[in-house]
């Protein structure tokens, strides 16, 4: 399956609750079906609403272990959540600056992801294969195995 996205949004919040950090990541993508392996009816809304939750649960899945890897392995904020805090409470934020690395790599990060498939159009491939990971099971297919590149 090929997925051409056409336009995506993604926003990074931060929060402070009970005095500890959070982030919260919401990404909005459209996107086209561009290629398929099987014969799917894409004019019903249960084919696209299938399609839909496969990839924003695959892009949810990859979003976390991004940023899980990034926390564990090098426990360096490179995605800027330090300043979403920073945005969020100014005042808790001096407390946690100098040792912001320290909260980052313990940081938990929501994520929010919403795809929506239009029928028809064109835009940049975004190809869901040609990797070993994938989401296995049945569906609107038969068996179906969506990847995404890692």
């Amino acid at each position: 399956m090929v997925i051409e996205v056409i336009r995506s949004d993604t926003k990074v919040k931060g929060f402070v609750e009970k005095g500890q950090p959070r982030i919260e990541v919401k990404s909005r993508i459209e996107a086209n079906v561009g290629e398929m392996a099987c014969h799917l009816d894409l004019t019903k809304t249960n084919s696209i609403a299938e399609i839909e939750k496969i990839a924003s649960k695959r892009v949810q899945d990859l979003m976390n272990q991004t940023v899980s890897k990034v926390q564990k392995q090098y426990k360096v904020d490179i995605f800027g959540f330090g300043e979403a805090v920073h945005r969020a409470n100014a005042t808790a934020w001096k407390a946690w600056k100098k040792d912001w690395d320290a909260q980052f790599a313990k940081l938990p990060v929501d994520y929010k992801v919403e795809v929506k498939i239009r029928p028809f159009g064109y835009g940049q491939q975004f190809v869901l294969a040609g990797n070993e990971q994938g989401i296995k099971g049945q569906g609107l297919c038969g068996r179906y195995q969506v990847f995404f590149p890692s």
